[in-house]
């Protein structure tokens, strides 16, 4: 025990201390009374080395949380749910970006940009994070064929 409780040695026996049982307990208050105690485990407590994530049924995946568009009050931002749709348009549906334009209610420029940070994206690390984000099914697919 630290100097400033030596004192509890002329109350509490060092060997008592040594020998008390697995869940056993000395406290001293703020006001300086000494308790002894036992605390019995309870039956759904944690025991060591069990994997408590599994014992709950729990799942831990780790990734990145979505990004979401904002409204800048001139103009909204893209979020990763829009993005991934008009990956999707263009690629799945064969829109043209002139008529995603018109359907998302976004300008030609803007679509054309999502689909070139798309494809650049995947041509730099090989996927797009923000398809990958929320598993995008073109995370890997660019808009262009490869050349041969």
């Amino acid at each position: 025990m630290p100097d400033d409780l030596e004192w509890l040695y002329h109350r509490i026996s060092p060997a008592f201390i040594r020998k008390m049982p697995k869940g056993a307990f000395v406290i001293l208050s703020k006001s300086g009374a000494i308790g002894l105690g036992a605390f019995n485990e309870v039956p759904w407590h944690k025991q060591e080395g069990e994997n408590i994530l599994r014992a709950v049924g729990l799942k831990v995946s780790y990734g990145e949380e979505p990004q979401y568009g904002e409204d800048r009050r001139t103009f909204k931002t893209i979020g990763d749910y829009e993005h991934v749709e008009l990956i999707e348009l263009y690629l799945d549906h064969k829109q043209s970006m002139h008529k995603i334009a018109d359907l998302k209610k976004r300008s030609t420029s803007t679509v054309k940009a999502q689909i070139d940070t798309h494809d650049m994206a995947i041509k730099r690390s090989g996927f797009c994070p923000r398809c990958r984000r929320i598993h995008g099914k073109h995370d890997e697919t660019t808009s262009r064929s490869p050349i041969t």
